[in-house]
């Protein structure tokens, strides 16, 4: 089994294009949210209006891009998946079999959302990859003493639009070394790190 799609990167969101219908792909969130059960895949799938308080338009509006679905990780899981963010395409296998050399790189999950681990001054630390964000997080004490780079407008679905300081921060993962730009969470998202059981965002 394999289905490609074209995807649209709007400020970082990937955006999954069938037909007339845009879903966000979010590895982020437990759940698929939709307004109606839809078929996905070829297959009939049952999903919820609202998680936590979060539906389709509050989501659209804080984006300023309207969806039609959420996609969770709740149907993610199920897929192998290649995001292939300079072709604009999305692949999903029942198993992927490279056809070149990949980097292999281990992750574990929680309520199946992935966790990776990426290596930061030295040490090593579990951030969720979460293709649903704007931007990279990061706890504070690992740009702590770091300059900021600049002010980033971003939003989160529980409590609306913020500005953030970011950080240009070198990292590992596996063999790879990237520049990242992370931000720091407000106050009132902080918590988020210990429920999720890692010191960031991918």
């Amino acid at each position: 089994m394999k289905e490609e799609f074209n995807i649209e990167i709007h400020e970082g969101h990937c955006i999954m294009i069938d037909g007339d219908r845009k879903m966000l792909v979010d590895t982020g969130s437990p759940m698929t949210i939709s307004n109606s059960d839809f078929t996905f895949l070829g297959k009939e799938t049952q999903s919820v209006k609202t998680f936590q308080g979060i539906t389709l338009e509050s989501i659209s509006e804080l984006m300023g891009y309207k969806i039609t679905q959420l996609i969770g990780v709740d149907l993610l899981s199920q897929y192998d998946i290649l995001f292939d963010y300079p072709s604009e395409k999305i692949t999903f296998y029942k198993q992927f079999k490279p056809e070149s050399d990949y980097n292999a790189i281990a992750f574990t999950s929680m309520m199946k959302v992935p966790k990776i681990k990426l290596e930061i001054d030295g040490a090593t630390f579990d951030f969720i990859i979460d293709t649903g964000a704007k931007l990279s997080y990061a706890d504070h004490d690992l740009v702590n003493g770091t300059p900021t780079v600049g002010k980033v407008n971003d939003y989160h679905p529980l409590i609306g639009q913020f500005v953030v300081d970011t950080y240009s921060k070198d990292f590992k993962v596996g063999d790879l070394s990237i520049k990242g730009l992370f931000g720091t969470l407000p106050p009132t998202l902080q918590p988020l790190m210990s429920l999720t059981q890692s010191k960031g965002f991918i």
